[in-house]
Protein backbone atom coordinates (compact mmCIF):
# COMPACT_ATOMS: atom_id res chain seq x y z
CA UNK A 1 0.00 0.00 0.00
CA UNK A 2 1.44 3.38 -0.95
CA UNK A 3 1.74 6.31 1.40
CA UNK A 4 -0.96 8.16 -0.50
CA UNK A 5 -3.43 5.29 -0.08
CA UNK A 6 -2.60 5.06 3.63
CA UNK A 7 -3.18 8.78 4.04
CA UNK A 8 -6.54 8.56 2.27
CA UNK A 9 -7.55 5.53 4.33
CA UNK A 10 -6.49 7.24 7.56
CA UNK A 11 -8.47 10.34 6.52
CA UNK A 12 -11.59 8.26 5.85
CA UNK A 13 -11.27 6.37 9.14
CA UNK A 14 -10.95 9.57 11.14
CA UNK A 15 -13.97 11.06 9.41
CA UNK A 16 -12.23 14.33 8.63
CA UNK A 17 -11.70 15.13 12.31
CA UNK A 18 -8.35 16.71 11.63
CA UNK A 19 -9.84 19.33 9.37
CA UNK A 20 -12.56 20.18 11.88
CA UNK A 21 -9.96 20.53 14.63
CA UNK A 22 -7.57 22.65 12.56
CA UNK A 23 -6.98 26.11 14.07
CA UNK A 24 -7.77 27.92 10.82
CA UNK A 25 -11.12 26.16 10.50
CA UNK A 26 -12.00 27.03 14.10
CA UNK A 27 -11.07 30.67 13.59
CA UNK A 28 -12.99 30.82 10.32
CA UNK A 29 -16.07 29.26 11.97
CA UNK A 30 -15.82 31.72 14.84
CA UNK A 31 -15.61 34.63 12.41
CA UNK A 32 -18.63 33.44 10.43
CA UNK A 33 -20.65 32.97 13.63
CA UNK A 34 -19.58 36.42 14.86
CA UNK A 35 -20.60 38.13 11.62
CA UNK A 36 -23.95 36.36 11.27
CA UNK A 37 -24.88 36.49 14.96
CA UNK A 38 -23.70 40.08 15.29
CA UNK A 39 -25.70 41.13 12.25
CA UNK A 40 -28.88 39.47 13.51
CA UNK A 41 -28.40 41.04 16.96
CA UNK A 42 -27.79 44.49 15.47
CA UNK A 43 -30.89 44.15 13.30
CA UNK A 44 -32.82 43.24 16.46
CA UNK A 45 -31.48 46.30 18.25
CA UNK A 46 -32.53 48.45 15.29
CA UNK A 47 -36.00 46.91 15.52
CA UNK A 48 -36.41 48.36 19.00
CA UNK A 49 -37.05 51.75 17.41
CA UNK A 50 -38.27 50.46 14.05
CA UNK A 51 -41.47 48.46 13.65
CA UNK A 52 -40.65 44.80 14.07
CA UNK A 53 -40.23 41.92 16.52
CA UNK A 54 -37.07 43.10 18.30
CA UNK A 55 -37.69 40.91 21.34
CA UNK A 56 -37.69 37.84 19.09
CA UNK A 57 -34.76 38.78 16.84
CA UNK A 58 -32.31 39.81 19.58
CA UNK A 59 -32.43 36.44 21.40
CA UNK A 60 -32.00 34.64 18.06
CA UNK A 61 -28.85 36.66 17.40
CA UNK A 62 -27.57 35.95 20.90
CA UNK A 63 -28.30 32.25 20.46
CA UNK A 64 -26.22 32.23 17.27
CA UNK A 65 -23.38 34.02 19.06
CA UNK A 66 -23.69 31.70 22.08
CA UNK A 67 -22.64 28.74 19.95
CA UNK A 68 -19.08 30.13 20.00
CA UNK A 69 -18.86 32.82 22.68
CA UNK A 70 -19.33 32.38 26.45
CA UNK A 71 -20.26 36.04 27.02
CA UNK A 72 -23.19 35.70 24.58
CA UNK A 73 -24.37 32.57 26.42
CA UNK A 74 -24.43 34.57 29.69
CA UNK A 75 -26.38 37.42 28.06
CA UNK A 76 -28.84 34.93 26.59
CA UNK A 77 -29.39 33.35 30.02
CA UNK A 78 -29.98 36.81 31.55
CA UNK A 79 -32.46 37.62 28.77
CA UNK A 80 -34.30 34.34 29.41
CA UNK A 81 -34.53 35.00 33.14
CA UNK A 82 -35.77 38.53 32.47
CA UNK A 83 -38.41 37.24 30.04
CA UNK A 84 -39.58 34.62 32.53
CA UNK A 85 -39.80 37.25 35.27
CA UNK A 86 -41.76 39.63 33.05
CA UNK A 87 -44.19 37.00 31.80
CA UNK A 88 -44.84 35.23 35.09
CA UNK A 89 -47.91 36.20 37.04
CA UNK A 90 -47.27 38.09 40.29
CA UNK A 91 -48.35 36.27 43.41
CA UNK A 92 -50.52 38.07 45.95
CA UNK A 93 -49.25 36.95 49.34
CA UNK A 94 -51.00 39.72 51.27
Amino acid sequence: MTDEKRAVERWENEGGKRLAEAPTVRVAKRCVVAVIGGSVTLIGIALIVLPGPAFVVIPIGLAILATEFVWAKRWLQKARHMAIRLTSKPTNDS
